[in-house]
């Protein structure tokens, strides 16, 4: 009975370390791995996880686990989760320390904190391998702080521009120096002023559904801005042209 437990023993422990490959056994190592995650337009998912996957491991068997001491892996399935944080994650995986020997193959899936996946990439991991981009092909990140600070202030001082300009300025001008009747310059004034809040709200609308527009989101920012300035200082010329006043006949 006493052997027969001995027996039991060996066997259990032999295959426990047949399953369970240690770094110093099979060389393997620990590779650091920052992986970015952005959008189409380069904007970071500031938050969520990234659920790491090895899905292929050359010379182990699926199903296996292996490892070193501080980081291990079951091939085929063993998943582990890290944080993102600044649109990054830094992860810690497994490589052959051997560089002539095949790399280990992960599978990357980025999850926001409702576990909804908006990107998921396959990819070949080894000593050359410190940091991974991926790309969330549909998914848009969400506005960042500075973003939405950003479009507060571009909306407060469109709108202060507009309204001093076309509702105020415009006004003085078409009463005083074009000697509109005060209706009329009044009609005028206020198509002015909705016309030019309207193009500001579009600026904004396309900037928060399109940041891809052109390429990269701060590309697109910046462009918008351009246009919105270009169509104000036309808009403000058409106004100081129009309503200049009428020369003096002697």
């Amino acid at each position: 009975m006493k052997w027969n437990r001995i027996w039991w023993s060996i066997a259990i422990l032999t295959c426990a370390a047949g399953d369970f490959a240690f770094a110093q056994d099979n060389k393997l190592q620990v590779q650091n791995v920052t992986v970015v995650l952005n959008d189409r337009s380069g904007r970071p998912f500031q938050g969520g996880t990234l659920e790491t996957t090895l899905i292929s491991a050359p010379g182990f068997e699926s199903g296996q686990t292996i490892g070193t001491e501080s980081v291990q892996f079951g091939v085929g399935d063993g998943k582990k989760l890290y944080p993102i944080q600044d649109g990054k994650a830094e992860t810690k995986l497994l490589i052959q320390s051997d560089p002539s020997q095949p790399p280990f193959k992960y599978q990357f899936s980025g999850k926001d904190g409702s576990g909804n996946r908006f990107v998921s990439r396959s990819i070949d991991v080894s000593g050359q391998t410190h940091m991974i981009t991926l790309v969330a092909p549909s998914v848009a990140a969400p506005l960042s702080t500075v973003e939405k600070v950003s479009g507060l202030l571009f909306c407060i001082i469109t709108l202060a521009l507009i309204l001093a300009t076309f509702l105020y300025k415009g006004f003085r001008r078409m009463l005083f120096n074009r000697r509109m009747e005060v209706h009329s310059a009044v009609l005028w004034s206020w198509i002015l002023t909705l016309l030019y809040v309207l193009i500001a709200a579009a600026t904004v609308i396309v900037a928060f559904l399109r940041p891809d527009l052109m390429s990269r989101a701060t590309s697109t920012y910046i462009g918008l801005v351009l246009v919105f300035l270009g169509l104000y200082f036309l808009g403000f010329i058409f106004l100081f042209l129009s309503t200049r006043p009428h020369a003096v006949r002697s």
